[in-house]
């Protein structure tokens, strides 16, 4: 069982990386906000739901992120990226900005949780996002990001324990910045 205190840390870990990574250069400009599911959208809008798993010994955690394929998403992928996005490019596009965020949470986690490791981004059928609450997850967390530019995506986080699990991540390790090592697996 997950405590009110890691909870809160995992939340916390989330919001703050989807700030640092959706638009680094404006120090995080983008909106988040609580949301208990996708947005409905109309049956012609193209969606890709892209899943990572973080997980070690202890817990689990699914992310799902719900991505468009509307203008204001496509430009933004556009600007991180150095090449014209379509087909396996912009599904690499949607894969990367999944990785950064869950990588970053990862990395703080493993501060904590020495054995804790993340899986490569997967796509599935956007249908799946609907059954998360069949696993009854210990936490399930839904937010709503918006750039100021139209960019809007909602990500999903569930997350369950083999036991206990307290710990809450102090200010200083939130502070330290990644000198861009790799990291293998």
């Amino acid at each position: 069982m997950l405590s009110t205190r890691a909870t809160a840390a995992i939340e916390q870990l989330f919001e703050r990386s989807i700030r640092e990574n959706i638009d680094p250069q404006r120090n995080g400009s983008c909106r988040v906000v609580s949301g208990e599911g996708p947005e409905s959208h109309k049956p012609e809008d193209e969606r890709r739901l892209v899943s990572v798993g973080i997980s070690s010994y202890l817990f689990r955690i699914v992310a799902l992120f719900d991505f468009g394929t509307d203008p204001a998403t496509l430009c933004h992928l556009q600007n991180q990226s150095s090449q014209a996005l379509s087909g396996q490019t912009l599904a690499d596009a949607y894969a990367e900005l999944a990785n950064m965020i869950c990588g970053n949470v990862n990395r703080t986690l493993a501060r904590v949780f020495r054995h804790s490791g993340m899986s490569t981004p997967t796509f599935l059928e956007t249908g799946c996002s609907q059954f998360v609450g069949l696993l009854h997850p210990d936490l399930h967390l839904g937010f709503i990001v918006s750039t100021p530019e139209g960019m809007r995506f909602h990500l999903s986080v569930a997350a369950s324990a083999n036991q206990d699990v307290d710990f809450e991540i102090e200010e200083d390790a939130q502070e330290e910045q990644c000198a861009g090592e790799l990291e293998f697996f």
